[in-house]
């Protein structure tokens, strides 16, 4: 048992979340780089044991967000983390990747949890353990991540998962980085000069449909996410009151983006909202039966890069009516 050590790399956000389902809020937080990911489980008299080792098997690298969320309606916390592999092979190659093997096998000998590029789904066995399922889910490669959100955007009854990504400059381009070291030696040379051309690639955010198997399913260009941009923060929110959710996205110099959610209009589908007596009930929890259907949410108002919402909880329930 131990108090909350010292943080020694890069934190890109931290979530609470009951994860062990006893009661007491629990905190994942999410590390880029070196340090490991934390799993801080509480133990209820104000100290904390980091667990990430003996709960999961592995975890993502450049861990940038996450999300915590019943993702199969088993009325368990899921973990959703964020990294940077890119889609596309040319942008896996030509972008700087994972260290050697030689420098994963040292990171592995100096005691730090095995660590990939990629992102990573962590489902919740129910016995204190999670099994790691982001490439079986489809979900795994999103580019330069910066947050994930769990909610259902088409009142189906299943969380859907929205991935805001894209950086400014490319900067670990290999080509870049092989004309600086070249053209950044030079006397004169303004350095400024030089990251001025690096490149800066848009891409699109990414946005998926809960299969209800284990399994999601990009839909960008059919729900309208098929536009280059460089967004990072993003929140979600019902802004029309018509029972469906927008997302609205932080682009870098440019406007904010909104989506209009046009779920509602096809009025096939569902939903209840469930505000609680008080906002600041952080960690209150509801359980939620309709027929077969069940669901669970957790209230925890800051979801996303640099991102809060103070919305109601808000259930799909498909074609059911009680």
């Amino acid at each position: 048992m131990c108090i909350l050590r010292p943080i020694r790399e890069v934190i890109n956000y931290i979530h609470t979340a009951d994860i062990n389902n006893d009661g007491w809020t629990d905190i994942y937080v999410s590390n880029d780089y070196l340090e490991e990911d934390y799993l801080y489980i509480n133990h209820r008299d104000g100290t904390f044991t980091d667990e990430i080792k003996s709960m999961t098997n592995h975890i993502s690298y450049f861990s940038m967000g996450n999300d915590i969320g019943d993702v199969n309606n088993d009325l368990l916390p899921h973990i959703v983390s964020t990294d940077m592999l890119p889609e596309d092979n040319k942008r896996q190659k030509l972008l700087f990747g994972p260290d050697k093997y030689e420098a994963y096998l040292s990171m592995l000998r100096n005691g730090i949890h095995p660590s990939f590029m990629r992102n990573m789904l962590q489902i919740n066995n129910g016995n204190g353990t999670f099994s790691q399922v982001g490439q079986l889910a489809g979900i795994s490669n999103t580019d330069w991540s910066w947050w994930v959100l769990l909610a259902d955007y088409d009142n189906d009854g299943f969380k859907d998962l929205f991935v805001t990504n894209g950086y400014l400059r490319d900067y670990t381009n290999m080509d870049f980085m092989s004309y600086y070291a070249e053209e950044g030696q030079k006397e004169g040379v303004k350095i400024i000069d030089v990251v001025k051309k690096m490149p800066s690639t848009q891409l699109a955010n990414y946005i998926f449909i809960n299969n209800q198997d284990m399994t999601f399913s990009n839909k960008q260009k059919d729900w309208g996410f098929d536009t280059p941009v460089i967004s990072n923060g993003a929140a979600y929110a019902d802004l029309d009151n018509d029972g469906d959710l927008e997302i609205i996205t932080n682009n870098i110099n440019e406007k904010v983006s909104v989506y209009k959610n046009f779920s509602s209009e096809k009025k096939t589908r569902n939903y209840l909202n469930i505000r609680l007596d008080s906002d600041k009930k952080t960690g209150a929890k509801c359980y939620f039966f309709s027929n077969r259907l069940t669901q669970y949410q957790e209230f925890t108002p800051t979801h996303g890069y640099q991102s809060s919402m103070m919305t109601p909880l808000h259930f799909g329930l498909g074609k059911n009516e009680k």
